[in-house]
């Protein structure tokens, strides 16, 4: 009997759901748009919608396999000395995961001012992943996170 009547309040509460609740929800919405719901919902925790070309970039950028040959062979992360820089594979790893923590990243990344392009990071990867691409990426990303109300990332990071 006691799975019986708390099927029937199941089944109640799923058409409360299914009548009122739902509808209700949609009229909310009216008015406003995907990528402005998106950002509603999203961009307090630091994710922004990304365009065609992000997508088939991040795409690329997740090939890294975290094996840490980047961050011994960084001659910009071994000379901050003294400052507070994560990994140069964990930031790539991040990355390429749809990192939210953008506002943690901002030091490690502006270590990487110091970065003459010399392109050591990259000739020790791999799998050729393009890391001076994706510190832009984050730099560029962070800056576009600061300009959006109510959003945590950014950090004060100029371009």
């Amino acid at each position: 009997m006691k799975q019986l009547w708390a099927r029937i309040r199941a089944l109640i509460l799923l058409g409360v759901q299914a009548l009122f609740i739902q509808p209700l929800r949609r009229l909310r919405r009216l008015g406003k748009s995907g990528e402005s719901r998106f950002l509603e919902a999203y961009a307090p925790s630091g994710l922004l919608p990304l365009s065609e070309l992000e997508e088939e970039r991040r795409f690329r950028f997740s090939g890294c396999i975290h094996c840490g040959l980047c961050d011994v062979s960084c001659d910009a992360r071994r000379n901050a000395r003294g400052a507070e820089i994560g990994s140069l594979s964990g930031i790539v790893i991040g990355y390429s995961r749809s990192m939210t923590d953008y506002s943690y990243a901002r030091l490690s990344v502006e270590q990487f001012e110091q970065c003459d392009d010399c392109d050591i990071c990259e000739a020790a990867c791999p799998v050729d992943v393009p890391i001076r691409e994706i510190i832009t990426d984050i730099r560029e990303h962070m800056v576009r996170l600061a300009e959006v109300p109510g959003s945590r990332g950014g950090g004060g990071f100029r371009s």
